[in-house]
């Protein structure tokens, strides 16, 4: 039984080394009484202790003394004349004849790894799937570190249109890796590794400067798109050397645009969390507000960061036709932003009745397979070329463009 306790550090933090010390030896004497005379318990780490189980019947009630553990250890923690709260986190694994105690030590601390990156207090048992998931993970950490020394994360880019005369209104920068054996892959096959391994600013610094000097490309080529957006996230959003990872001196005042998931923010911004927003205005970039409705963001939210666009999730795009209760809902959010002075953007826009009810209700940007799929740097700039001069409007992109999702 791998045992860790979770916001320990705080208490160091908060009350200092003397209270984290009271507090550890207080867990140690709990977790004591709970050993029988043939059994092993070990402080292994500041606060991880291993605890043996004997063989037979107390081995096969590992999960219940494992929650009677979380039972106890999760009461208030006397700590230097406080009371303090942690949780717990509890990785379990089995010796066998193919497993001797080392090996067991290795795969409770692999348990240990899945239990704590779920919420709450948690027990996993090792098994054989977990070990593989483990091993996978490894793997891509390591593809990841291998990718950016190969310079292999470049971006794609998804047009957005303007919903009154379906011309080119914005561009997103999308992360994608160009994986050798695997081939192209978007954000959910590497994200959460890469920010785990802590090197996800590595790679959104490489697409940065790929893609402005994308659009300053296009610029010079009379290739036709009014602003770039690229997503960020609140890590990022507080990192001081943020704005030098992006070269937009050269770029218009507006043109270039962060969008922040509305998770980023809640009812009342810190401190910490205006000046960045603060910083990032003054250098004349723009803030809009991605996947609306599936966080936290409300009106006095919105009247606070007061962002220049707020995008409405594809989740409540997609019934859109559906039913009448979904139209008036997305109208409601259409006529608030319009009332805030936002710009509304349509993401996940997949066919043209979606297209006509968006144009109908007074949406001022649609984005979506039915107008333009994400595409590589040439590919999009194949379909620029293609729409000089401007097509009419016809309701859909020209004829050169990726055909509408059905």
């Amino acid at each position: 039984m791998h045992i860790d306790l979770s916001r320990f550090k705080e208490i160091n933090d908060t009350l200092g080394h003397r209270a984290g010390d009271a507090a550890i030896v207080h867990v140690a004497g709990l977790l004591e009484a709970l050993r029988r005379q043939d059994e092993w318990l070990a402080r292994i780490g500041g606060d991880e202790f291993a605890f043996v189980l004997g063989a037979g019947e107390r081995s096969e009630n590992a999960a219940r003394i494992a929650e009677e553990v979380i039972r106890i250890l999760e009461a208030p923690i006397p700590c230097d004349g406080h009371l303090c709260r942690c949780g717990v986190s509890i990785g379990l694994s089995r010796t066998g004849d193919d497993v001797d105690g080392r090996q067991a030590l290795i795969n409770a601390a692999i348990a240990l790894s899945s239990a704590k990156a779920q919420k709450g207090s948690r027990t996993v048992l090792f098994t054989a799937e977990l070990e593989n998931r483990n091993r996978a993970i490894k793997q891509t950490a390591d593809d990841i570190l291998r990718g950016l020394d190969d310079d292999a994360f470049l971006p794609f880019y998804q047009l957005q249109f303007d919903a009154k005369t379906l011309e080119v209104s914005g561009v997103e920068t999308l992360a994608r890796w160009q994986h050798p054996k695997h081939g192209v892959l978007a954000p959910d096959r590497f994200l959460k590794i890469a920010e785990d391994i802590d090197v996800m600013w590595r790679i959104d610094r490489s697409l940065a400067e790929k893609a402005c000097g994308d659009f300053l490309r296009w610029r010079l080529e009379g290739l036709a798109v009014p602003r770039m957006s690229v997503n960020i996230s609140a890590r990022r959003l507080l990192d001081p050397e943020l704005l030098a990872s992006f070269p937009t001196q050269s770029f218009p005042k507006g043109t270039f645009v962060f969008e922040m998931l509305e998770s980023i923010f809640l009812d009342a911004l810190d401190d910490e969390m205006s000046k960045a927003i603060d910083r990032i205005r003054k250098a004349g970039i723009a803030i809009e507000i991605d996947d609306f409705g599936t966080g936290h963001a409300s009106v006095l939210g919105l009247t606070t960061l007061h962002p220049k666009r707020l995008k409405i999730d594809r989740a409540l795009i997609a019934p859109l036709t559906r039913g009448e209760r979904h139209r008036r809902l997305v109208a409601a959010i259409i006529e608030m932003g319009h009332a805030l002075d936002i710009e509304i953007v349509a993401e996940g826009v997949e066919t043209q009745a979606q297209i006509v009810l968006l144009r109908t209700m007074g949406c001022d940007v649609l984005q979506g397979y039915a107008l333009a799929r994400p595409m590589a740097t040439r590919d999009i700039e194949a379909f620029l070329r293609a729409r000089l001069p401007a097509t009419a409007d016809t309701g859909l992109a020209s004829e050169g463009s990726p055909p509408a999702a059905e």
